[in-house]
């Protein structure tokens, strides 16, 4: 599970970088650029969701390992 959700945060971290990263290519604010604009938040809000299910899984995990080693 841990290398599951770590690897979709990975890629979704990847999926917004390139695409933030093809704001250079463009001059000038026009129409491709505001679409891009959009597409940006897009993909920053999935690269947020797996954040949050890595980070969830993680507390899980860590929560249920200390209440075993207190056992």
């Amino acid at each position: 599970m841990m290398r599951s959700l770590s690897e979709q945060y990975a890629r979704r971290a990847r999926e917004f970088s390139d695409t933030v990263a093809l704001l250079g290519h463009h001059d000038h604010i026009g129409p491709e650029v505001l679409k891009l604009f959009k597409e940006i938040k897009r993909q920053r809000a999935l690269c947020g969701d797996a954040e949050e299910k890595l980070e969830r899984y993680l507390r899980q995990e860590n929560d249920h390992a200390r209440e075993s080693g207190a056992a």
